[in-house]
């Protein structure tokens, strides 16, 4: 709910609160990984601490400063990612169909589309990231959920 109230509802409005709200949101749901970590075998989230700089850079905040905030040197660094790709246009219809948020704007969502690309989908990504597969999202879910199990059974996840 935080977040909706900061800069007024605007993705580009209040972009240190935005900063200071996702890095304290991260550290806590590290220690929830932690305790999850104990009774499961694996964990599947829709998204993780990587998302903040996707985001922030496009608030105009570079990886340096980001990082400098979130401190994520004892963070843990996924084992797998599925980067789900598809074109801005068809994310932003999703995700407004759905109600959405301050920043699922059309133009918000092409500069984050760019974002991820830079940090997922670049072999040469910042973070040095190995384990990702990137999917085509534009499919129908069916479909994606069948190639996603496809993949964790090939790596003998499941």
């Amino acid at each position: 709910e935080m977040i909706k109230i900061s800069g007024n509802g605007t993705p580009n409005g209040d972009v240190h609160t935005d900063m200071l709200i996702f890095a304290a949101s991260n550290r806590l749901e590290l220690y929830l990984i932690s305790d999850l970590e104990k009774d499961c075998d694996f964990l599947v989230t829709q998204r993780s601490w990587l998302d903040y700089f996707p985001y922030r850079s496009v608030q105009g905040i570079d990886f340096k400063k980001a990082w400098e905030l979130l401190r994520p040197d004892n963070f843990k660094i996924p084992d797998l990612i599925f980067f789900l790709k598809c074109d801005y246009r068809i994310a932003h219809n999703r995700i407004k169909n759905k109600g959405g948020d301050k920043y699922e704007t059309l133009k918000f969502m092409k500069k984050l589309e760019r974002e991820f690309e830079t940090l997922f989908g670049d072999k040469k990504n910042k973070l040095k990231l190995n384990k990702v597969i990137t999917l085509d999202a534009e499919q129908d879910i069916n479909s994606l959920k069948k190639e996603v199990r496809l993949h964790l059974q090939s790596l003998k996840i499941i």
